[in-house]
């Protein structure tokens, strides 16, 4: 067992804080942020999170979680569907409320072509 103290990455929420998260991926926001999280619903405070994409350009966990050699499109969209569902879940065990979670649904890996686009339309 280690016995060196843990130390916070984060100073301890204030009463009645509000905290909004950011994160890339669904469980991005729970691996990086589920002690502030609980430190924050523990002192009454609020906690938004906002989640960028679905995470749903991920090859090898579609073939893995769904034994489906060759995905296709719809299967993408069924992994990034089911890790919606697994931050709901996961995010309400913490406390959040449902309506505090907001899923923005950009392309995995697509941001960067979206931004090119703007950038595109912008100089016109």
């Amino acid at each position: 067992m280690c016995k060196t103290p843990v130390k916070k990455l984060y100073p301890t929420p204030q009463i009645y804080q509000r905290v909004l998260v950011f994160a890339p991926h669904p469980d991005d926001e729970t691996l990086a942020s589920a002690g502030l999280i609980q430190d924050t619903m523990r002192y009454g405070g609020e906690v938004k999170v906002v989640i960028i994409t679905n995470g749903d350009s991920f090859k090898r966990a579609v073939i893995e979680n769904y034994d489906i050699p060759f995905p296709t499109p719809h299967d993408f969209l069924r992994l990034g569907y089911d890790r919606q569902k697994e931050t709901l879940s996961t995010l309400k065990y913490l406390g959040v409320k449902e309506e505090n979670i907001i899923f923005l649904g950009y392309p995995d890996k697509g941001l960067v072509y979206l931004l090119e686009i703007v950038f595109i339309l912008i100089l016109q």
